[in-house]
């Protein structure tokens, strides 16, 4: 699956119930005045009534990645898991 562009892709290792954090940037999405990093949390089964699949944005000035687990590229993440993230990153 092709990845959008800009996405960082990180695996906690299921230390969390949002193991999978997929990130991009956001210009101006801070209320209009501050760049922005968009986000999308998940668990290893996203789609489950008990699963996790939950956006936020974070601004630039405040993020910080050492939390999240360990970076990989997009194609490294499970299939289901990438096809989630482009349903719901899709317009």
């Amino acid at each position: 699956m092709k990845p959008f562009k800009g996405l960082k892709a990180y695996d906690n290792g299921g230390d969390t119930a949002d193991r999978y954090t997929v990130i991009w940037y956001e210009p101006d999405a801070w209320y209009g005045k501050e760049d922005a990093i968009g986000t999308l949390d998940m668990s290893d089964s996203p789609i489950h009534p008990q699963g996790v699949s939950m956006m936020g944005l974070i601004p630039v000035s405040d993020f910080t990645d050492e939390h999240i687990g360990k970076q990989m590229r997009f194609d490294e993440l499970p299939e289901h898991i990438q096809a989630h993230v482009t349903d719901r990153l899709s317009p």
